[in-house]
């Protein structure tokens, strides 16, 4: 959710942004790029070797000072590394989404990664990039220890949180943790871009069929191996779907729950599936009454006059005022060998993917 103009004023006041299912980190890394240097960006993610993909990108995008662009070296000052950023500030906890926030699960050892942290230590070694020994990783683990009372909130000391400004916005914030028994400081944006059965994921799929095509297995056991694989065949297990759509429902509850009242939270997968989907969504309208649908619209005309209707890859879902977005079937003509260009008929009969989307504000 990118800051409009309307959003100015929030965004030279320390917004606060969740990413409850981060890995691998590219929209991390995207909404880090778009907000503001005093915005804190939080992702989270149950999983130690995809945290540890994700620390890689963010380390590559945003701290490297060789591979992301850093003005120190685009001018050829290699001896001098900034540690400022323009973008903002990353922290990264390998932690069970469902559970983030909750001060009976709370554990600052999980606190992995912290981009100014991060960015200090590129400034020690100077461009001599080199791996950190034991005892060095041992020095950033404690002081991550240090700094993770910047998300949480002492169990005896609520009434301090940032962002109160009122007596009675105080007390609002000090009831909403009492009764969800949260430690952590809210949120003003959320994204929970929740794991699904990625049936949506046309090139993920063709790429899990792809990596099967050089194993030993027989033709049907390379195809059946790679849609296991991408998890699609939960589709057609009633429990693996019905243990699929209850982890999607703790984690939209859980990123409500971190979401300040007036905030927005965006829930998403890359399936087609309305049980994973809309079905999600609902449930959280009924469990959540302070929960709401801001509807969210996009043109979705080609340029020359074709309509949402016409083209079919954009339109409202079933609840209204959210986003679906489907894979388009084209029609290719066999390429023609006697044409300049021959095209392929693996790339141009299906385009795109399958997403979709909802808006939810806190009352």
């Amino acid at each position: 959710d990118r800051p409009t103009a309307d959003d100015a004023n929030a965004t030279r006041t320390s917004l606060r942004v969740l990413d409850l299912c981060c890995s691998p980190g590219l929209k991390l890394c995207t909404m880090a790029d778009l907000l503001s240097d005093n915005t804190t960006v939080v992702g989270v993610d149950i999983s130690e070797s995809r945290i540890s993909l994700c620390k890689k990108i963010i380390t590559k995008y945003h701290i490297n000072q060789q591979t992301s662009g850093s003005s120190a070296y685009n001018t050829g000052r290699v001896g001098h590394v900034d540690t400022t950023s323009s973008c903002a500030r990353i922290r990264l906890y390998c932690q069970d989404g469902t559970h983030f926030g909750l001060s009976s699960f709370r554990d600052d050892d999980k606190l992995v990664f912290d981009s100014e942290i991060s960015r200090e230590d590129e400034h020690v070694v100077a461009g001599k990039r080199k791996r950190m020994n034991k005892s060095a990783r041992a020095r950033q683990q404690k002081r991550l220890r240090t700094i993770a009372h910047l998300d949480f909130v002492d169990a005896c000391n609520n009434s301090t949180q940032e962002g109160c400004k009122s007596q009675d916005e105080e007390q609002e914030k000090q009831e909403e943790h009492n009764i969800c028994n949260i430690c952590c400081h809210l949120f003003d944006r959320v994204l929970v871009d929740a794991e699904c059965s990625t049936d949506g994921a046309i090139k993920h799929l063709k790429h899990k069929i792809k990596q099967e095509q050089n194993s030993t297995k027989r033709s049907d056991e390379k195809t059946t191996s790679a849609l296991s694989k991408s998890g699609i065949f939960k589709l057609g297990d009633e429990g693996a779907m019905a243990e699929l759509v209850d982890l999607q429902q703790r984690l939209i509850l859980s990123g409500f729950r971190l979401l300040k009242r007036g905030g927005a939270l965006v829930y998403s997968t890359c399936s087609l599936s309305e049980e994973q989907n809309e079905g999600v969504v609902n449930w959280l309208l009924e469990q959540r009454p302070d929960a709401f649908i801001m509807p969210v619209s996009i043109d979705a005309s080609d340029g020359n006059g074709v309509s949402k209707e016409e083209n079919f890859l954009i339109s409202e879902g079933g609840i209204p005022g959210t986003i679906r977005f489907r894979p388009k079937l084209l029609h290719v003509s066999p390429p023609n060998e006697s044409s300049k260009t021959s095209a392929s008929s693996e790339n141009e009969l299906l385009f795109g993917g399958g997403f979709w989307l909802a808006k939810i504000g806190k009352r």
